[in-house]
């Protein structure tokens, strides 16, 4: 499962109202990191059939199939410093 606190919700935000692509969701994604192995992907995206949906006041967060255990995203949570 994964947790957005409010300072993540704020930056989604932020990011969103920026991006051509508003109203769209955040995709979480893994992609080849070469020898190092998997790396995290972000980008907004729309909802695919199997995707995995999070949503946390009024933000929505995606994660695909290939981004869930095994090997993925395990739990956690996204957060701003």
């Amino acid at each position: 499962m994964l947790e957005l606190t409010e300072e993540a919700v704020k930056k989604i935000r932020q990011l969103s109202d920026r991006d051509p692509a508003q109203g769209k969701s955040l995709r979480i994604f893994l992609k080849s990191g070469g020898c190092a192995g998997y790396e995290y992907g972000f980008a907004f995206d729309d909802k695919r059939v199997d995707d995995q949906e999070v949503g946390a006041s009024g933000v929505s967060v995606l994660t695909t199939r290939r981004a869930r255990p095994p090997g993925g995203i395990q739990g956690g949570t996204m957060w701003r410093p």
